[in-house]
């Protein structure tokens, strides 16, 4: 299971990240309109090993989310939880996730070829 980390602005605000998901569970999706917010985002990812990917971006919230859910469906993991960055998730929502995922008991989606929907 990867934690997907949705980022349009204010990368101070990705602090708790640090206490709550380990590095190897951890994606951050740079997802802004500011080339410069894209530069001091990736390099705040590289000081701390996080894996990061700058998408293209139009300002609107369903660019970005659909940015992470191309990832997630290009990455072969089998689970995945997306959070907004300016929210966040506790260490024990964290493990509430995994404990689902590691049950197998939680919601699927998966992409049709076809028309490139999402189906659950």
């Amino acid at each position: 299971m990867k934690v997907y980390i949705l980022t349009s602005r204010d990368i101070e605000r990705l602090g708790w990240i640090e206490q709550v998901i380990p590095q190897r569970e951890t994606v951050v999706v740079i997802n802004s309109l500011d080339p410069d917010y894209g530069a001091v985002a990736s390099k705040w990812c590289e000081e701390r090993g996080y894996e990061h990917h700058i998408t293209e971006s139009d300002g609107t919230p369903a660019t970005g989310k659909n940015s992470v859910i191309k990832l997630f469906l290009e990455s072969g993991e089998d689970y995945m939880v997306a959070v907004d960055g300016d929210d966040i998730l506790t260490r024990y929502g964290y493990e509430l996730y995994t404990a689902i995922a590691e049950s197998g008991n939680c919601l699927l989606y998966t992409s049709d070829a076809a028309d490139d929907s999402l189906r659950v």
